[in-house]
């Protein structure tokens, strides 16, 4: 094998690597403690003072044609059924920054938000576009859930999932 078909494979084999890492983190990280409700026994129909527990639906994880991993600059798109884009996958060394280009192809608008990197587009209007630059990013392999915050939306629709790989 030469040189470059090496290069390749040692390319793609990282990806698929990344692929999984995403779906496995993505799916630890989604549980929280605080996602199990407790219902009052007084307050609801159950025999002999028994309590039932429920806990939310855990989002979906993305399919993996709609993940993104690219250097570290991605075009997001925004429709009437959320983010076209539902994972992305970045590889970061410290110092580099990731470029985001979010473009609100719906006739209402959206946002785009990641509380735990203080990241907030605002509203971008219907048929507009915003380029977001995140520069602060802690030195840490994680997994980062972004949203949009707008009135009406819903957060179960307009949801995604940001993986930052530190190098």
């Amino acid at each position: 094998m030469d040189i470059k078909k090496i290069q390749v494979v040692n390319i793609v084999v990282n990806v698929f690597i990344t692929v999984v890492l995403i779906f496995s983190l993505s799916a630890v990280s989604r549980f929280r403690p605080q996602d199990t409700l407790k219902i009052d026994s007084n307050k609801s129909d159950f025999p002999n003072n028994q309590t039932q527990e429920t806990k939310k639906e855990v989002p979906t994880l993305p399919k993996p044609e709609e993940l993104a991993t690219a250097a570290n600059s991605f075009d997001i798109q925004i429709n009437s059924d959320g983010y076209a884009t539902k994972g992305i996958a970045a590889n970061m060394a410290i110092g580099q920054t990731i470029s985001l280009k979010i473009t609100n192809d719906d006739s209402k608008p959206h946002s785009f938000v990641i509380e735990d990197l203080k990241v907030n587009s605002g509203a971008i209007a219907a048929g507009a576009e915003k380029t977001l630059s995140i520069d602060d990013i802690p030195n840490i392999t994680k997994v980062y859930e972004f949203y949009s915050d707008q009135k009406g939306d819903n957060r179960d629709i307009f949801q995604g999932t940001l993986f930052i790989i530190k190098k």
